[in-house]
């Protein structure tokens, strides 16, 4: 603790703010893995069908490449911006934790923006499906 900074007000006060520095910690560690994992399925569905147009070239339409890729490219953006949510997330809880009076910061708009941005692309893509089947 450096010499210009308030001392904590109890001992039970700090070791709570520490636990709950912790918990936020991981809760945004929990929410790295499947950020990364929707990275890397966006790659992959963009290789795969690059690689099918690959091997089989007439079997797979242009169009389907370009879907693939914009599918592909979706789910990393989708994976990008649910880190960024969750960073912003990590910034409210640990801004909250540093006031003198603690003040716990409303969580709200980070759950509806993901929420929302989650069953947009599942809405997106339940109609790309069925707009290809038919």
């Amino acid at each position: 603790m450096s010499p210009s900074s308030t001392p904590p007000t109890s001992t039970t006060t700090e070791l709570a703010n520490q636990r709950n520095r912790a918990a936020a910690e991981r809760t945004l560690l929990a929410w790295i893995e499947p950020c990364l994992t929707l990275l890397g399925l966006g790659i992959t569905v963009d290789r795969i069908f690059a690689a099918l147009l690959k091997v089989f070239p007439d079997a797979v339409p242009r169009l389907s490449e370009q879907v693939s890729r914009v599918i592909g490219l979706s789910i990393m953006a989708l994976g990008l911006g649910l880190l960024a949510l969750a960073i912003w997330q990590y910034k409210i809880s640990t801004r909250s934790l540093q006031r003198e009076d603690y003040i716990l910061m409303s969580s709200r708009p980070v759950i509806l923006t993901a929420t929302t941005a989650v069953v947009l692309f599942g809405m997106i893509s339940a109609i790309i499906v069925l707009v290809r089947s038919l």
